[in-house]
């Protein structure tokens, strides 16, 4: 089974990607991005067999771990046929060491990790849109969202397990830092 391993977005910050979103699918009918619920960082991507020994695993971390502050600035490109445009997040040391934590851990269990998210290529971001952009497009689509600025502060407080199912991302299990599993149905 395929899933992402990521941390949600605060109320705040994810009302505030939500709008940006929202704001791209009335202007350009951009909506690939909602394969996912809730704006998110995502820590990685990677197949595993056993769910419940990923939760196992994510409990322990995530009551080890205390929250994390990250920065994001700018606007990212990953190109390609449909290319994605996100919000980069500064990758600072308190960052890097809790993602190569989960990296470790889940790499000794997992099938395959998805090669993005090694710790030497991992890119950090907020996803704006994906999916259903295209080349043509970026120009615009860049001008538009270039009249907004994306410095913000975020508090990263839960892992949490998006499982994929029929072309989407969905929410199993958050793990609060320092806090108990809150099971999403």
């Amino acid at each position: 089974m395929m899933v992402a391993v990521v941390s949600l977005l605060d109320a705040e910050h994810s009302q505030m990607v939500n709008e940006i979103i929202d704001d791209l699918e009335r202007t350009f009918g951009l909506k690939g991005v909602k394969i996912t619920a809730d704006p998110h960082v995502t820590w990685l991507i990677c197949e595993i067999e056993k769910l419940a020994q990923l939760k196992t695993y994510l409990s322990e971390v995530a009551g080890q771990t205390k929250s994390v502050r990250v920065k994001t600035t700018g606007l990212g490109i990953f190109p390609g046929e449909h290319p994605v445009i996100f919000v980069p997040v500064i990758r600072a040391d308190g960052f890097n060491l809790v993602h190569a934590e989960l990296y470790r851990g889940i790499r000794a269990f997992s099938r395959h990790t998805v090669n993005f998210y090694d710790p030497e290529n991992w890119v950090p971001h907020i996803s704006l849109a994906l999916r259903d952009t295209t080349p043509e497009i970026l120009p615009t689509l860049i001008t538009y969202l270039n009249q907004r600025t994306y410095n913000w502060d975020i508090e990263l407080n839960n892992f949490s397990i998006l499982r994929s199912e029929n072309n989407q991302f969905r929410q199993d299990t958050t793990y609060q830092f320092n806090s108990k599993p809150v099971e999403i149905s």
